[in-house]
């Protein structure tokens, strides 16, 4: 009876238990029911939907994509066109070099006309060597030297020379025929030496167009002649009457220099055919003598010794002894200057090493600064102005786009020049004009299309 209790307790307690959980379980999905039905569970799902729908559409848009590719070539295994710009000027540099220095030269040209007022006809020398005064002293020094050595000869072969009527100290002619051996080897050292120092004067020919460049900038570097050529071409440009020389490219004028070289050289052969009648004359004379004294021995044996006829005779061989001795002197002078000559006309025509022109042509070229080179129509005016001109150094630069795919590749580049100038008259060296000037040229467009040149001033 007891165990048939304790049974009946244990299945209520259980059937308690059971309708306990059964309870909860009814009461959460009451919860539930009710959670599904609201706001959050509603925005929930609908996240959950969009989600599942946006992965849906990455699969399908990555199959699309997938697709098309294998239909577009790779452009990215396409290599890129590339553009070379080799050498060491920048494109066009040299053009647009010689196009600013003819700016450059032009604005030189027009000032100088300026200085010169209203005068159509004036007479110009263009030089690049800023040394004048040294290529200048030849001529002072070789038409000294002519004039000196023609006179000299003019008096050996006309009559003997008369220290007497010298008022003073003697010219320097008299001292050639007083000393001749030294005034010759002063003229032997002179005119080499002077020459020596005019071959270094002379400015060398230089190369035309030279640089240091980079790919992008580069320095440019003009030359003398190319400087001197430009200005002297703009200067006839603007007046072709002016009388326009270049220095270095021009011809020997036949001037005064020129004539008295010659007349020197005709002194010469006049002084050797003076030198044969002198030398005859001595002979004749030194016969005269001999029979003076035999004459003189001949009357001193007589007996009685005839004093008045000895006298004479003695008078006469006096006088005789007097010319043959004028004549001994003359001689030797003419020796001594013929040797002067020799060695002046030697050292007149010789080209100093390292130089290109002799000291006579060197004279002959600067007579024109020195008035006009001839007495006798048609003659080389003389200079009224003298230039000078030098080529500074100028700048480069370029800039390329190099442009992709089809677009047309662009470049640029930019030259800039420079003159320096001085202007003088040859009547007192005084400086009339002078500065520098600088120009710049630009070039711009498409490689292998049309470009575009400019000055800009």
């Amino acid at each position: 009876m007891g165990d048939d209790n304790d049974k009946a307790g244990a299945a209520d307690a259980k059937a308690q238990a059971e309708a306990r959980t059964a309870q909860a379980e009814a009461t959460l999905k009451e919860g539930e029911t009710a959670e599904w039905g609201g706001d959050l569970a509603r925005q929930a799902r609908e996240a959950a939907h969009r989600k599942t729908i946006a992965e849906a559409d990455k699969v399908a848009s990555d199959a699309r994509q997938d697709q098309m590719t294998s239909l577009i070539p790779d452009l990215s295994k396409v290599e890129r066109g590339k553009l070379d710009v080799s050498g060491d000027q920048p494109l066009f540099g040299s053009a647009l070099a010689y196009r600013a220095l003819q700016a450059a030269a032009a604005k030189v040209a027009l000032e100088v006309k300026r200085r010169f007022g209203g005068a159509k006809e004036v007479s110009l020398l263009i030089t690049s060597d800023e040394d004048l005064a040294t290529s200048d002293s030849a001529f002072t020094e070789v038409e000294t030297g002519l004039d000196q050595l023609i006179n000299a000869a003019d008096q050996l072969i006309d009559e003997q020379p008369n220290p007497q009527a010298w008022d003073g100290e003697p010219p320097l002619f008299a001292a050639v025929l007083l000393a001749p051996l030294a005034f010759g080897a002063a003229l032997g050292a002179g005119p080499l030496a002077l020459g020596a120092a005019l071959a270094q004067a002379v400015p060398s020919v230089l190369s035309l167009l030279s640089a240091h460049r980079s790919v992008s900038a580069s320095a440019v570097t003009l030359d003398d002649i190319a400087a001197t050529s430009a200005v002297a071409g703009a200067m006839l440009e603007e007046n072709n009457n002016y009388h326009v020389v270049h220095d270095l490219f021009r011809l020997v004028p036949s001037g005064r220099i020129r004539q008295k070289a010659n007349q020197l050289r005709t002194c010469r052969q006049q002084l050797i055919a003076r030198k044969l009648e002198l030398a005859h004359e001595k002979v004749t004379g030194e016969t005269e003598l001999s029979q003076l004294r035999e004459r003189i021995k001949t009357l001193q044996v007589k007996a009685p010794v005839p004093r008045t006829e000895l006298a004479q005779t003695r008078k006469e061989l006096e006088a005789a002894q007097g010319a043959n001795s004028q004549q001994v002197l003359r001689l030797g002078l003419i020796d001594s200057l013929l040797s002067v000559i020799d060695s002046f006309s030697a050292a007149l025509i010789a080209v100093p090493q390292g130089g290109k022109r002799s000291l006579l042509a060197s004279a002959a070229l600067r007579e024109q600064l020195h008035g006009t080179v001839a007495d006798e129509e048609p003659e080389p005016p003389g200079f009224d102005y003298v230039m000078l001109v030098k080529g500074a150094s100028g700048s480069s630069q370029q800039v390329v786009d190099d442009r992709p795919l089809l677009f047309d590749d662009k470049f640029a580049t930019v030259t800039s020049m420079s003159l320096t100038y001085m202007l003088i008259r040859t009547t007192n060296s005084r400086v009339v004009a002078g500065g520098t000037v600088s120009t710049t040229a630009e070039i711009h467009g498409s490689i292998d299309d049309q470009f575009t040149i400019r000055v800009i001033e």
